[in-house]
């Protein structure tokens, strides 16, 4: 379960898109509008973004996150996967795997 203090919030573009030459000069101040706002910055080179700042507490929040998603993906497609077998009659029953165990290691 997610409990967040804050949430990693989309940039704005009029707002937080900064050229690396400004992002240079100011990157202590960059540093703390995404813990202040909790929206990354966007670093551009020769007019095309190239580089995020995130702040730290905002990135492990939101990659905890991502990763808890993709383990929900996964187990839900290990259910769909098991339903299917199933359907198919590809499954032993709780006595029958037991059996098999206790032969493969000897008991």
């Amino acid at each position: 379960m997610r409990t967040a203090e804050h949430t990693l919030e989309r940039p704005i573009l009029s707002e937080d898109v900064v050229s690396f030459t400004d992002c240079r000069g100011r990157l202590a101040e960059y540093f703390e509008k995404t813990r202040s706002t909790h929206r990354p910055v966007v670093v551009t080179q020769n007019g095309r973004a190239t580089t995020v700042i995130v702040n730290l507490a905002d990135w492990e929040q939101a990659f905890a996150a991502w990763e808890e998603d993709r383990l929900t993906r996964e187990v839900l497609e290990d259910l769909r996967i098991g339903r299917e077998q199933i359907a198919r009659g590809e499954y032993s029953t709780i006595d029958e795997s037991f059996d098999r165990l206790r032969k493969e290691f000897n008991l």
